[in-house]
């Protein structure tokens, strides 16, 4: 069977300008439409596995073979894949998703804390969403219910007063 690479075969004008790593490639092309990003769907046809091997790749690499989980790899960097977080959410339950309220961030105490929350978190595999309510009661309180609505799976709130 001939290959892309094959001398035989006529070559795209494109493949020259794609970089090293892609020509001569059998993968699948990109997404159908430029418009939105590569799924799960798409990493797993251009590594030619199926979307559940390639969600394990992710999320269990231990239990996908080497080759296997090299395939998926490879396709992730081919079609510049990135793991939507919130579909992650809907089927774990789980966003991952720290949220902090704190007064203003102009006070270098405040500021210092942030950063203490947000290394903890990042060391734990943790988002961090922050607000700065300017001392206002009312938008603080705003705030932690949008947090909540967009599913932060803890909410710090700095200060000394809160509804």
């Amino acid at each position: 069977m001939a290959t892309p690479a094959d001398p035989e075969l006529p070559v795209d004008p494109a493949s020259r300008s794609a970089p090293p790593a892609t020509r001569g490639t059998t993968a699948a092309p990109a997404a159908k439409s430029s418009l939105r990003p590569p799924t799960l769907r798409d990493v797993a046809r251009a590594a030619s596995v199926s979307t559940a091997t390639a969600s394990r790749a992710f999320n269990r690499p231990d239990t996908v073979r080497e080759g296997l989980r090299q395939r998926v790899g490879a396709a992730v960097e081919l079609l510049r894949y990135v793991p939507n977080d919130a579909a992650r959410a809907l089927v774990s339950q789980r966003s991952r998703v720290l949220g902090a309220i704190v007064p203003t961030i102009d006070n270098a105490i405040f500021a210092q804390g942030v950063a203490a929350i947000q290394a903890r978190a990042e060391g734990s595999g943790y988002s961090l969403l922050l607000a700065a309510c300017d001392y206002d009661l009312d938008r603080e309180l705003a705030q932690a219910r949008t947090m909540v609505g967009r599913g932060v799976e803890a909410l710090v709130l700095v200060g000394t007063r809160h509804r």
